[in-house]
Protein backbone atom coordinates (compact mmCIF):
# COMPACT_ATOMS: atom_id res chain seq x y z
CA UNK A 1 0.00 0.00 0.00
CA UNK A 2 2.81 2.43 0.83
CA UNK A 3 4.64 1.62 -2.40
CA UNK A 4 1.44 2.05 -4.39
CA UNK A 5 1.10 5.49 -2.78
CA UNK A 6 4.53 6.51 -4.09
CA UNK A 7 6.65 5.83 -1.01
CA UNK A 8 9.98 4.03 -1.18
CA UNK A 9 10.05 1.13 1.29
CA UNK A 10 13.20 -0.74 2.22
CA UNK A 11 13.58 -3.66 4.65
CA UNK A 12 16.41 -3.30 7.16
CA UNK A 13 18.10 -6.68 7.54
CA UNK A 14 20.87 -5.41 9.79
CA UNK A 15 21.13 -4.08 13.36
CA UNK A 16 19.84 -0.54 13.94
CA UNK A 17 23.43 0.65 14.25
CA UNK A 18 24.09 -0.19 10.58
CA UNK A 19 21.98 2.37 8.73
CA UNK A 20 22.37 6.09 8.09
CA UNK A 21 19.18 7.71 9.42
CA UNK A 22 19.86 10.87 7.40
CA UNK A 23 19.00 8.86 4.28
CA UNK A 24 15.48 8.04 5.53
CA UNK A 25 12.38 9.93 6.59
CA UNK A 26 10.71 7.38 8.84
CA UNK A 27 11.59 4.04 10.42
CA UNK A 28 8.63 1.65 10.62
CA UNK A 29 9.12 -0.98 13.31
CA UNK A 30 6.52 -3.71 12.73
CA UNK A 31 5.89 -6.86 14.75
CA UNK A 32 8.95 -6.53 16.97
CA UNK A 33 9.94 -9.72 18.75
CA UNK A 34 13.62 -9.15 19.45
CA UNK A 35 15.34 -7.31 22.24
CA UNK A 36 17.63 -4.48 21.22
CA UNK A 37 21.17 -3.81 22.37
CA UNK A 38 21.92 -0.65 24.33
CA UNK A 39 23.98 0.69 21.40
CA UNK A 40 20.99 0.32 19.07
CA UNK A 41 18.67 2.09 21.49
CA UNK A 42 21.13 4.97 21.94
CA UNK A 43 21.61 5.34 18.18
CA UNK A 44 17.88 5.26 17.51
CA UNK A 45 17.28 7.94 20.14
CA UNK A 46 20.01 10.09 18.63
CA UNK A 47 18.64 9.53 15.12
CA UNK A 48 15.19 10.70 16.22
CA UNK A 49 16.36 13.70 18.25
CA UNK A 50 19.24 14.89 16.08
CA UNK A 51 18.88 13.46 12.56
CA UNK A 52 15.16 14.09 12.18
CA UNK A 53 14.19 10.44 11.82
CA UNK A 54 10.47 9.74 12.26
CA UNK A 55 9.47 6.57 14.10
CA UNK A 56 6.29 4.50 13.85
CA UNK A 57 5.95 1.36 15.99
CA UNK A 58 3.37 -1.37 15.34
CA UNK A 59 3.71 -4.10 17.93
CA UNK A 60 2.31 -6.05 20.81
CA UNK A 61 3.89 -6.11 24.24
CA UNK A 62 7.07 -8.09 24.78
CA UNK A 63 8.41 -8.90 28.24
CA UNK A 64 11.12 -11.59 28.47
CA UNK A 65 10.18 -12.76 31.98
CA UNK A 66 6.56 -13.22 30.96
CA UNK A 67 7.48 -14.97 27.71
CA UNK A 68 9.66 -17.49 29.59
CA UNK A 69 6.74 -18.37 31.89
CA UNK A 70 4.24 -18.85 29.05
CA UNK A 71 3.46 -22.16 27.40
CA UNK A 72 2.45 -22.32 23.75
CA UNK A 73 1.12 -25.38 21.97
CA UNK A 74 2.02 -25.47 18.28
CA UNK A 75 -0.67 -27.30 16.33
CA UNK A 76 1.65 -27.75 13.34
CA UNK A 77 4.40 -29.56 15.25
CA UNK A 78 2.09 -30.82 18.01
CA UNK A 79 4.58 -29.76 20.62
CA UNK A 80 4.81 -27.30 23.49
Amino acid sequence: MLRNSGYYVETLGLPLTCFDARQYGTLLMVGLEDEYFEEEIKKLRDDILNAGLGLVVFTKWYIVDTMVKMAFYDDNTRSW
